[in-house]
């Protein structure tokens, strides 16, 4: 109950989001997931004070003021939702919040003052997975293999005109490189991977890395007669319609072995029958792509557009925000290496060089500099007017194929 005869301190709990856009603001309480939206005015002024710095989360407020709309009812869902609290000014001092503040330790300008010490020294941990395409051998033909693997990780034969192996050296290089560094996943793919000419020998070339390493190849490629590694985990790549008997012989074959299944998916008949094939294979370790055609916008849509339930349903934390508004978490950290030596940030980006000529170092510290994917944040219209700017996902491969800046129906 507020007396309009006291004074109070309003003050905002550090795990709150803010964000105004103009004549509107979005409080997000990053712990529970609550969230508040107004178009008034008269509050999104309140909250700016709130966010004003030299106020450090807390402004003086009169009695009488808060005892009347809008204040009235925002302070009820405001302390409601756990967002901030109100105290009599006459039992306290003014309380000091410490807000979050994003720093990074080591972002581009940072690196640009370091100089070249920065290259070994700093800027390896930063490459924490790598996708190597080891040969674009396969006889499959499938429908959509140009568009799979620039949309989700997948094998292809696309990238390169000629059949192309990676030289075995050159593999022994890569690995050599990132020995000593952060990398947690080796994404090894084609092709088939069964045909790549050195792959009997991937075992002891890859004997440091263990259970970091993860090949990929299309569940017609696994014949009876396949060979399967037991220190690797293989990824199996399902598209539609499916083949019997190949399908058969992949299950038994993984079925003993550590295997997760990608499901790429083209509409909502596909999906229903991923439903239907890992209840009946009891199939628990897998994943659904959606894989846009250019002919299927309308599923898009449906059933994968964001609405603004969507985007307020799941808990963010406040060091996801972080991530959103300074790094793509989709592409950072990430290279993608082809059979012929080429190396990208993102598949749909512009090549940062080639194996042959430069080390993976320099090709870190050129994607820093130029940002060809690793820091593609929403930064552009429609996204930058928008007050779930950094609740959301960060833009994605979906985004450049279809040629739009946000999958949402929220910014027009």
């Amino acid at each position: 109950m507020i007396d309009i005869n006291k004074n109070y301190w309003l003050y905002v709990l550090p795990h709150v989001y803010c964000c105004i856009k103009e004549a509107k603001a979005l409080l997000y309480n990053t712990l529970n997931g609550s969230s508040y939206v107004t178009h008034d005015s008269l509050l999104v002024d309140l909250i700016k004070s709130l966010q004003k710095k030299s106020n450090l989360g807390t402004i003086s407020c009169q009695g009488r003021e808060l005892a009347n709309s809008p204040y009235k009812e925002f302070i009820i869902e405001f302390c409601g939702k756990e967002m901030g609290e109100l105290i009599e000014t006459q039992f306290t001092e003014k309380p000091v919040q410490m807000m979050p503040v994003l720093n990074l330790q080591q972002d581009i300008k940072k690196l640009l003052q370091a100089g070249d010490r920065t290259i070994g020294e700093e800027v390896l941990p930063y490459l924490q997975e790598l996708n190597i395409y080891i040969n674009n051998s396969c006889k499959l033909e499938c429908h959509y293999c140009d568009k799979y693997f620039r949309q989700c990780l997948c094998c292809t034969t696309q990238e390169t005109v000629e059949q192309v192996a990676m030289l075995y050296s050159l593999l022994k290089t890569i690995l050599s490189q990132i020995r000593y560094g952060a990398v947690g996943k080796l994404n090894l793919m084609g092709g088939n991977v069964f045909e790549y000419p050195y792959y009997m020998a991937l075992p002891d070339i890859l004997s440091g890395f263990g259970e970091y390493v993860h090949l990929w190849n299309h569940y017609r490629h696994f014949m009876i007669d396949s060979i399967v590694f037991p220190t690797f985990v293989y990824h199996v790549v399902v598209t539609f319609p499916i083949i019997e008997v190949a399908w058969e012989n992949c299950l038994h074959i993984c079925r003993t072995h550590q295997a997760k299944f990608h499901f790429y998916v083209t509409g909502i008949e596909e999906y229903e029958e991923v439903e239907k094939i890992v209840e009946l294979y009891d199939i628990d370790d897998f994943v659904i792509h959606p894989i846009y055609t250019c002919k299927n916008l309308l599923f898009f849509k449906k059933y994968i557009y964001l609405n603004e339930n969507d985007i307020l349903q799941t808990k963010i934390p406040f060091r996801q925000i972080f991530i959103h508004q300074k790094m793509n978490s989709y592409s950072f950290g990430i290279f993608t290496i082809m059979p012929d030596g080429n190396v990208y940030a993102n598949i749909n980006a512009v090549s940062l060089g080639n194996l042959h000529r430069d080390s993976l170092l320099q090709l870190i510290y050129k994607e820093m500099l130029t940002n060809t994917a690793w820091f593609k944040i929403r930064d552009s219209e429609p996204c930058s007017d928008c007050l779930f700017q950094y609740l959301c996902p960060s833009p994605s491969n979906y985004e450049t194929i279809i040629g739009i800046s946000n999958l949402c129906h929220v910014a027009r």
